[in-house]
């Protein structure tokens, strides 16, 4: 039972008794974090997820108890205050002290301090995608294993202009820290089983996109007896602002919460300007299916879309509705 008396344990674990590397946060983070481990458990790695459930009184026993033996762990943080490592780290100081002599009544005994990094995510909103915890992993079993980086933020840009190289390179001799403060990051790992199917709305803000997509969820989620997860991008709330509606539906329950789909089966546009400001063919992969509202006749829609979506429909073979 829960230390505050909801019967919920303050520190819940994945595949932490084998593991030698560990994920730690806070809320939904640690669904993305259970996924991606799983993900890399396949490969191999013996990687474990922390979730705190309790944030005060903190669970410090707990956390040193999970942590003993380890050989890092990353803790994962939407605030640049980092106050959830500062805790961690009190506890394994406080473990470390009791290894000497008891002064700390109920929480074991550390002989070893585990590496601690900190990863901070989502500050302004920025997305949080699988390869950035991935990143965060090979980070921790790399050489380099670098304590403090912020992920899914990059503050140089890969192939500047020249003018933005002069500034990046001014900007990168001046705060030099600043270069290891991001991780290099690969593709995104396939998390999903083949049978499930991702959405993406674009509207505009005011135009009921979350309402619709909500009802949308739960009406294909009941219809077609599948697990789902929904939510809207950042933002989103903006009346009159362009905005996506994100949908994942699958036969598994869906750990990924974060994350915004890059890749998508289908894409659904009530939002019939949606090419003045935006390319809604973006990550829909080949064989997917775009579905447009218009006013007007198949015909005259077709003709009035650009040329590169036109020439996007067919190399792709999508289904366009």
């Amino acid at each position: 039972h829960g230390s505050d008396g909801s019967g919920i344990p303050p520190v819940q674990t994945a595949w932490t008794d084998d593991a030698e590397w560990l994920l730690l946060g806070m809320a939904s983070v640690t669904d993305d974090a259970e996924a991606v481990a799983s993900y890399l458990r396949r490969q191999g790695h013996r990687v474990g997820v922390v979730s705190v459930k309790l944030f005060h009184p903190f669970p410090e026993a707990d956390i040193v108890h999970v942590l003993q033996g380890k050989k890092a762990v990353t803790v994962l943080e939407r605030s640049g205050t980092t106050a959830l490592t500062q805790l961690v780290n009190q506890a394994l100081y406080r473990g470390v002290e009791n290894h000497r002599a008891e002064r700390h009544p109920g929480i074991p005994g550390l002989a070893e301090f585990p590496l601690v990094n900190t990863g901070i995510f989502g500050l302004g909103g920025h997305d949080l995608q699988p390869r950035h915890l991935v990143a965060a992993f090979e980070n921790m079993i790399s050489g380099r294993n670098v304590p403090f980086f912020y992920l899914g933020s990059r503050f140089f840009t890969d192939g500047a202009s020249p003018e933005m190289s002069v500034i990046q390179e001014q900007l990168k001799k001046a705060y030099p820290e600043t270069v290891s403060m991001t991780l290099e990051t690969g593709d995104n790992p396939h998390l999903l089983p083949k049978e499930a199917l991702r959405v993406r709305f674009h509207s505009v803000g005011g135009y009921g996109t979350i309402a619709s997509g909500k009802l949308l969820t739960d009406i294909l989620a009941a219809v077609l007896g599948l697990h789902s997860k929904s939510a809207p991008k950042y933002g989103s709330e903006k009346s009159g602002a362009p905005t996506n509606f994100y949908l994942t539906l699958s036969p598994e329950p869906v750990k990924i919460t974060n994350a915004q789909l890059e890749e998508v089966e289908i894409v659904i546009s009530p939002d019939h300007k949606v090419f003045e400001h935006t390319n809604p063919l973006n990550g829909l992969v080949p064989g997917g299916t775009y579905i447009m509202q218009s006013g007007q006749s198949p015909q005259e829609v077709w003709e009035k879309l650009p040329d590169q979506a036109r020439r996007t429909l067919r190399e792709r073979r999508i289904h366009f509705l």
